[in-house]
């Protein structure tokens, strides 16, 4: 009876390892053909040395936007850089404008969006692409291991 589980187990395991989901494949494909995402009215925009908070509000009200998060602080960015600000701005308002109204300005030194980072489902493990999958196997398992855990 423990075999016939094990097996059941490991066959169910194996399937959905090595076929996934289409739900998961189109989902992640179609993210794919979007391109990038970034959050939508957030900019992060990096200003030079020496910029303090009330230049920081000037600088992102001409974008009507607003300072929401300093990301990182200008001590811990390294020599000649300044603070590193998360600005929000009204959902309205396009983020070319935006940008354009702020990057003009000569204490700011770049603003970009507030990029989304996604994780890929494939790993890189070869153990686990091969289906070695760290020893897994068992007695009752094709291939037969019997130094495995039988999962």
């Amino acid at each position: 009876m423990k075999k016939t589980f094990a097996l059941i187990v490991f066959a169910v395991f194996s399937a959905v390892m090595l076929f996934p989901s289409k739900a998961l494949v189109s989902s992640a494909s179609s993210a794919q053909d979007r391109g990038p995402e970034s959050v939508p009215g957030e900019i992060l925009v990096q200003f030079k040395a020496g910029v303090d908070e009330s230049e920081i509000n000037r600088v992102l009200g001409r974008g009507n936007a607003h300072a929401a998060e300093v990301v990182r602080e200008a001590h811990s960015n390294g020599p000649n850089r300044g603070d590193l600000v998360l600005g929000r701005f009204p959902a309205a308002a396009s983020f070319a404008s935006v940008r354009r109204s702020i990057e003009d300005d000569p204490t700011v030194e770049f603003a970009e969006p507030n990029w989304v980072y996604q994780h890929s489902l494939n790993s890189n493990d070869p153990y686990y692409t091969n289906s070695s999958l760290w020893g897994m196997y068992g007695s009752a398992s094709s291939p037969s291991n019997q130094f495995g855990s039988g999962a």
